[in-house]
């Protein structure tokens, strides 16, 4: 299936990384997503129900991302992955990178994963 709902570079602040000096303050990440699923019932439909909101995934990744501190972004990741898999029945595959912006010769460093649904 080559149908997706895509969010790019989302900013989001976050407590993270593998120092405790680290997660002391607040420090912007940015959130890409590809999110897939099959678009045709909501094209023919028109119903918000029947696709996924990017708005709901925006806010719910935002709410992770405020709810804790984390010190791997794969974990991060993993927990936005699974989030949206529960919420969304229609989601099939999910494609997630996540930039941090500590290294300063560098434009960012980061993950990216493919999950798809069990």
């Amino acid at each position: 299936m080559k149908d997706y709902i895509f969010i790019n570079e989302l900013k989001v602040p976050i407590r993270i990384g593998c120092f405790e000096e680290e997660r002391e303050k607040l420090q912007e990440i940015a959130i890409n997503i590809k999110i897939f699923s099959d678009t045709r019932k909501a094209a023919i439909s028109k119903n918000i129900k029947d696709t996924v909101c990017y708005k709901t995934v925006t806010e719910l990744a935002r709410s992770l991302a405020n709810e804790n501190s984390y010190v791997l972004l794969e974990e991060f990741a993993e927990l936005v992955i699974a989030s949206i898999f529960k919420k969304y029945e229609i989601v099939n595959v999910i494609e997630i990178s996540l930039t941090k912006f500590v290294i300063p010769e560098a434009k960012g460093v980061g993950v990216s994963m493919v999950r798809m649904r069990d």
